[in-house]
């Protein structure tokens, strides 16, 4: 697949890329299903309010049960990876993308102190460790990043089967397709008005 890169003075973009990173992550340790949605509307996370692991807020259930390393792994990877796509994307952009991944940041240290209860390796060592998972998780599934980025564009927030649909046609599943051109369709006709 070509890399669509648009304008990126748009600020937009790396946060599309930055948020798509994070969905991509969170399909590639089998956890996509724990994400509800994903967008770039600001206005869409009311007052302040982060979930940077895309987690349902009534969810409770994930955090009822015992928490493993690889749940802890996953959450952290998924933290890191909107950061190494920012960078991926515009790897001039560093001290932005530093900024915007700063609660990310914050949320990840909490888990890599969990992390390291499992561990004999130091926090800053499994801090390296995951950021280089998350860089090596944005280079295996660019393509997958970049589409779903392009969708973000169009559409600023994605549901579950939107997201889910888009991977599913990169990865030659014809049903997928189907549903994608639906959901473009009903989009369309639902701002064009009457």
């Amino acid at each position: 697949m070509a890399e669509h890169v648009p304008n990126s003075s748009d600020y937009r973009v790396p946060v599309a890329y930055h948020e798509a990173a994070h969905y991509v992550a969170a399909h590639a340790y089998g956890r996509a299903d724990e994400m509800t949605s994903v967008t770039i509307r600001p206005q869409d996370n009311p007052l302040g309010k982060r979930n940077t692991l895309g987690l349902a807020a009534e969810d409770d259930a994930l955090f009822d049960r015992e928490i493993r390393e690889d749940d802890l792994e996953a959450w952290i990877v998924r933290l890191y990876a909107g950061r190494a796509a920012h960078l991926r994307l515009l790897p001039e952009d560093e001290e932005r993308a530093r900024r915007w991944a700063g609660g990310d940041d914050e949320d990840a240290d909490r888990w890599i102190d969990l992390y390291s209860d499992y561990t004999d390796e130091t926090s800053e060592e499994v801090e390296r460790r995951m950021r280089a998972k998350a860089h090596a998780v944005v280079e295996e599934h660019w393509d997958l990043i970049d589409a779903l980025a392009v969708e973000l564009l169009d559409y600023e927030r994605l549901d579950f089967m939107h997201c889910r649909a888009v991977l599913a046609c990169l990865e030659g599943e014809p049903e997928a397709k189907s549903f994608l051109d639906r959901e473009r369709g009903f989009r369309r006709s639902a701002t064009s008005g009457p």
